[in-house]
């Protein structure tokens, strides 16, 4: 029998490598010291119930939960310290080339945002994987891979699709 954690930590797909370059880019320049405190900020508000214990949660978060705040500082977080956003920070730098390839990522990545979608029924669920959004009911075609092979009709993920 697997405990609860092991069986809903989860799981990763690959990234197309254009968005994956732009969020290596977003990682180095959230973790650079004019950042690195307002990324402390926002990781304390996504994470809250785990720092509102002070650090003696019963479980630490997820890597997946990580993850996904991760995400949410770089498309979501407004600094409260008046600097730009860390995409616009990056749409903004003109002392460094970045490829067309990365920057045609940044307003999707910007206008994406975090919700709950239930896995619909689909014809080929190893091609292409179909999700409704519990909130505003908008469905989403995915590909489909190895990840997708345990997902039921009625799993709700919560998610980020860019």
């Amino acid at each position: 029998m697997k405990l609860a954690n092991e069986s809903a930590a989860g799981f990763w797909t690959p990234l197309p490598p254009g968005l994956d370059g732009l969020i290596a880019r977003l990682e180095v320049l959230s973790l650079s010291p004019m950042f690195q405190a307002q990324r402390d900020l926002a990781m304390s508000q996504a994470l809250r119930p785990y720092f509102e214990a002070g650090g003696r949660a019963p479980l630490p978060p997820f890597a997946q939960e990580v993850e996904l705040a991760t995400l949410m500082i770089y498309a979501d977080y407004y600094p409260q310290d008046g600097q730009l956003t860390l995409i616009e920070q990056l749409r903004d730098v003109v002392t460094e080339h970045i490829p067309e390839e990365e920057r045609a990522w940044l307003d999707p990545l910007k206008h994406s945002y975090m919700d709950l979608v239930e896995v619909c029924p689909s014809e080929s669920p190893k091609k292409m994987l179909l999700c409704r959004s519990i909130g505003d009911r908008c469905a989403y075609q995915v590909r489909g891979g190895d990840f997708s092979q345990g997902l039921q009709p009625g799993q709700v993920l919560l998610t980020r699709f860019v």
